[in-house]
């Protein structure tokens, strides 16, 4: 039966048997939901009663909320749902609580976050049987604080500081500080340290604090890269793992190939082959490639004697490109006038300005000549250095 509208009767009216029943016999099967689904249209105010059902209720818990109890009210009960949507934290108010996977090989439950302009996004998932895991689906993103200034050989880190990655800085700018001792650490706590300016050294320090690293070795950050991770044990900071940019310098060294414009392939007293140049149209030519681990260029020099004091007038020409591109792709020269020259006297002389743009893998072929030079000077070329990182 629905429901039906209460009746206003009038005076003198014969109530029937239709009227009563539809009025009253009808409504209170209604309400009692004899007769289908109750329909409320209105608030139902309980004051500090229960809703109760056959052994759960639904209490009033605080101003701020309401609980699912058993009907003796001495334990809580769960809810379950499709789909819940919460306005505010989810807090957990007694020890060992849990978000659960389900127990089934290969289901898992997702954590999902919004993407603008794409929707729900899965940014983790918790699986559960054979294999119980929490598995990235996005990248870890660490909470980076700002910059930690090292002061007396002590920072303070960790959960306490509400982040898990750090700038580290030295003291008052100085050019290199040690760090000694990290404050503020709770068990299990990871960080990891990177330097706020490269041109400021922090050594992070071996045992000199709290600090205990993989190799027994201080640790010095000199590059923008460099880093260090760290985990606290309860009485120690040790290190789980760290990377370092090698920016030790290496460097080649070109000898001058046998073809020559004009130049005389000779030698200097019986130890020192070389190519000589004593007009300003003898050539002498080189061939380099790049090595995989370069990255930076350091200095490129020609290198040469002379049989006397005096100046000369010298001119790099250079052709580079990489694998796939033109042998001439680049095209870039270094020159000077007059440079002092001495007798016998080893110069390095830098033609850096020779390969701006210079990569890894690629193949420079280089051409030095003599544009003018004093006539009592003779240069014994040798050949080139190049230094890199």
């Amino acid at each position: 039966m629905a429901w039906t509208a209460p009746r206003t009767y009038v005076a003198g009216e014969v109530i029937t048997a239709a009227i009563g029943n539809a009025q009253w016999r009808d409504n209170e099967r209604y309400l009692k939901g004899l007769d289908g689904d109750v329909t409320i249209e209105d608030d139902i105010e309980l004051a500090a009663n229960m809703v109760k059902f056959t052994d759960v209720a639904i209490d009033r818990e605080d101003a701020t909320g309401v609980a699912v109890r058993n009907t003796a009210d001495d334990a809580y009960r769960s809810i379950m749902a499709d789909d819940s949507e919460v306005h505010g934290s989810v807090l957990f108010q007694t020890d060992a609580e849990a978000i659960a996977a389900p127990n089934a090989d290969d289901d898992y439950t997702e954590i999902q976050a919004r993407r603008n302009a794409t929707g729900l996004v899965a940014v983790a998932r918790l699986e559960g049987a054979a294999q119980p895991r929490l598995q990235h689906i996005l990248p870890l993103n660490l909470e980076a604080s700002a910059e930690l200034t090292i002061a007396a050989g002590v920072i303070t880190a960790g959960v306490a500081s509400g982040a898990a990655w750090y700038t580290v800085d030295t003291q008052a700018d100085d050019a290199a500080d040690d760090l000694d001792t990290i404050n503020g650490g709770q068990i299990g706590d990871r960080i990891v340290l990177t330097p706020e300016d490269a041109a400021r050294v922090v050594t992070v320090k071996h045992s000199t604090g709290n600090i205990e690293l993989a190799d027994g070795v201080d640790f010095a950050m000199s590059d923008a890269q460099d880093s260090i991770e760290l985990m606290w044990n309860g009485t120690f900071w040790h290190q789980p793992g760290r990377t370092q940019v090698d920016i030790s310098t290496k460097e080649e060294w070109i000898n001058p190939l046998t073809f020559v414009t004009n130049a005389t392939w000779g030698k200097v007293s019986n130890e020192t082959a070389i190519v000589q140049l004593d007009a300003t149209s003898e050539v002498v030519y080189g061939r380099l490639l790049v090595k995989a681990d370069f990255n930076t260029l350091t200095s490129f020099e020609a290198v040469f004697n002379v049989n006397a004091n005096g100046t000369v007038d010298w001119t790099q020409n250079t052709d580079f490109g990489g694998s796939g591109e033109d042998f001439d792709t680049h095209q870039d020269t270094a020159t000077a006038d007059t440079q002092a020259v001495v007798a016998k006297k080893n110069l390095f002389l830098d033609v850096s300005d020779s390969l701006t743009g210079v990569a890894a893998g690629d193949v420079v072929n280089m051409a030095f000549n003599i544009d003018n030079f004093d006539t009592t000077v003779v240069v014994y070329f040798m050949g080139w250095r190049f230094k890199y990182t």
